[in-house]
């Protein structure tokens, strides 16, 4: 609750020194929508979302409204476009925000266990199954589907610097809970 106290003050510290807004910003601004990816179910993004909402409420004063988005190049319009006045990017996101309008500022960015701001890929293999990279080669690989660079492409172009090509041995699952039961061991790839 502490670090969503402070996101909300630094939300707040911007918009009061955001040019353009009048004295009262408050009432000019009406409602403060933040913009974030919808990872499933819109109404359970926002659910999601509710803690902080609440807190940027508190501390900004206004309504504060969640603005699920379905991906990533509809927030970077959203948020290029002012229809949202905080945006969730990952840092690709946020780069190609910058990049179209030079209208966005970072606030603040997810630090890993070692205080380092980065993110992980992870590979798991089931009990008994490869136990390093090299082991990969010849067999299935599941993966989550879609162009995201966080997600398969960044996993994929690391494996190939570590000289495991994954060209057709990689099956791509619309979400975790397929590909959770698409490793079981009575699991068949789809043709």
């Amino acid at each position: 609750m502490k670090r969503l106290r402070l996101l909300a003050a630094a939300v707040l510290c911007l918009v009061s020194a955001s040019p353009g807004l009048a004295a009262d910003w408050r009432s000019e601004l009406g409602t403060f929508r933040v913009g974030l990816v919808a990872m499933g179910e819109p109404g359970a993004a926002a659910v999601r979302a509710e803690p902080f909402r609440l807190a940027l409420a508190e501390q900004l004063g206004v309504p504060v409204e969640i603005v699920p988005m379905r991906d990533y190049p509809a927030l970077i319009d959203a948020a290029t476009r002012y229809h949202v006045e905080y945006a969730v990017f990952s840092a690709s996101a946020f780069a190609a925000a910058f990049a179209m309008c030079e209208c966005v500022e970072p606030m603040a960015i997810a630090n890993s266990g070692d205080g380092t701001g980065s993110f992980k890929e992870v590979l798991i293999a089931r009990q008994g199954g490869p136990a390093g990279v090299a082991a990969l080669a010849g067999k299935k690989v599941a993966r989550l589907s879609g162009p995201a660079l966080g997600g398969a492409l960044l996993a994929e172009n690391e494996l190939k610097a570590e000289g495991l090509d994954l060209d057709g041995a990689a099956v791509a699952f619309d979400d975790s809970d397929a590909a959770e039961a698409g490793v079981a061991d009575d699991w068949t790839p789809p043709i």
